[in-house]
Formats: structure tokens, sequence, C-alpha cells
């Protein structure tokens, strides 16, 4: 029962190089849904809990963005790889719309900054 080395993480204490290899574009999709609902709980009338989603999800979009960043900087070959595959080229644009239902969701808070968005 001995330790995989992957398992170890990379010098300085960051995540494992496999794994931010291989950190999927896909992601991005589920804070597209997460934005969808948190947009479906404003128009049910639940405005208290579409703002925590709303908060909740923009920290976990640009936490996504930062991953995803360091895995450009890092990592371009995989991305490219991503970017070439048929399948996994549709999920690019996920962050875009993700941007644009957060929007969405400043649109009557913070009108400046869903304007910029």
């Amino acid at each position: 029962m001995g330790a995989s080395t992957s398992a170890h993480p990379a010098p300085g204490g960051s995540m494992p190089a496999s794994r931010l290899a291989h950190f999927p574009i896909a992601f991005f999709v589920a804070t597209m849904g997460l934005f969808s609902l948190a947009l479906a709980t404003r128009a049910g009338g639940y405005g208290m809990a579409a703002l925590i989603l709303t908060g909740a999800l923009a920290v976990v979009l640009l936490g996504l963005f930062t991953l995803h960043r360091l895995k450009a900087v890092r990592y371009p070959r995989q991305v490219a790889a991503e970017w070439n595959h048929p399948v996994k080229l549709l999920f690019f644009p996920a962050a875009n719309i993700a941007i644009l239902l957060w929007s969405l969701l400043l649109q009557d808070s913070v009108s400046g900054l869903s304007q910029d968005l």
C-alpha cells in the first residue's frame, strides 16, 4: 500500500501538476447552471436567497477563472488540446455565458458593474 507520487503536492505547496494540467474547461458549465438557478430564485420572489447565491457563485466563478488562467500559463499545450478537441471546444463559451448571467443578476443592484461586465 504505497502512496502514489501524484498524491504529493508540487514544489511550493501548490496543486499537484497532473491535477492542474487536467483541470477541465467544462467546470464553467456548472456555474452557468447555478447562475440560472439564482435567476430563477430571484424571479420566484426569494431575493435574499438569490443575493446569497450570486455572491457565492461570483467567488466560485472568479476561482475557476484563476485556476484556468494558471493552467493556461503553466500548461499551454493542455489548453490548446482542449481548444482543438471537437467536443471540449464547445465548453469555452460557457465561461462567457456565465458572465452574462452574472451581469443579469447584478442588473438591479449594481447596474454600473452589470453594464461593464
